[in-house]
C-alpha cells in the first residue's frame, strides 16, 4: 500500500478519544477506567478547531514548500495567519524568512457537481512550474471528500511528471470530531 492510499484511522477509532462527555465527573472517571465512555458522543459541536487548520500549522513550518488547498477558497483563508509559523520555522532553522506561498483550487458550485480534480491538477502543475519548490503540500478539505474526488490517484499520477515532492494531507474534518487527528495526518507524511 502506498502512502497516498493509506487513510489513518481517526482518533475516535484508534485511541478511543473523546472531545465531550455528558455526565458527572464521577461517571467520567468510572467509565474511563473501564474503557467505555457511554456518554462521549454528542450530535452538535461548535467552536472546535478545524482539522485542516491544525494540519496547516505544521505544514506551514516546512521550508521551500507551496501549499495547495483543494476546496472552496474560504477553507484556505486562515492561511494568512499561518505566515508567522512559516517565518518562525525558517528563522529557527537559521534561514532567511520568505513569504509563505499558497494557492486554492477555489472549488465552486459547478465543481461540487462535476468534480474538482482538473483544478487540482492544474494547480499542482502551475505551482511546480512557477515556484519549483522542494515540496508541494496538497491539503484536502471537506468538499472534495464529500464529492469523492480521487485525489490519491491524481497525486500518484502527477508525482511522476512534476519535479517537486507532493505531500498529500487528507483533512476532511467531517470524518472526525477530534481535530487533533490533524497531527496524525501530517506526521504520517
Amino acid at each position: 500500500m502506498s502512502l497516498y492510499e493509506k487513510q489513518l484511522p481517526v482518533r475516535e477509532e484508534r485511541v478511543q478519544a473523546s472531545n465531550a462527555f455528558g455526565g458527572k465527573t464521577s461517571d467520567l472517571l468510572r467509565q474511563s477506567r473501564s474503557g467505555c465512555l457511554a456518554k462521549k458522543s454528542r450530535s452538535f459541536g461548535q467552536t472546535c478547531n478545524c482539522q485542516m487548520g491544525m494540519s496547516l500549522t505544521i505544514l506551514a513550518t516546512l521550508p521551500d514548500t507551496v501549499i495547495i488547498f483543494h476546496g472552496p477558497v474560504g477553507c484556505g483563508s486562515g492561511t494568512h495567519g499561518s505566515e508567522v509559523y512559516f517565518r518562525t520555522g525558517m528563522t529557527g532553522r537559521g534561514m532567511v524568512p520568505k513569504p509563505l506561498i499558497w494557492a486554492s483550487t477555489n472549488l465552486d458550485e459547478n465543481d461540487i457537481i462535476h468534480g474538482g480534480e482538473k483544478k487540482l491538477e492544474e494547480a499542482i502543475k502551475e505551482a511546480d512550474t512557477l515556484h519549483r519548490p522542494a515540496v508541494i503540500a496538497v491539503v484536502v478539505s471537506c468538499a472534495p471528500g464529500i464529492i469523492g474526488d480521487d485525489v490519491d490517484e491524481l497525486v500518484l499520477r502527477l508525482q511522476k511528471v512534476v519535479s517537486s515532492k507532493i505531500l498529500l494531507a487528507h483533512c476532511e474534518g467531517f470524518r472526525t470530531k477530534i481535530a487533533a487527528t490533524a497531527y496524525d495526518v501530517v506526521l504520517e507524511l
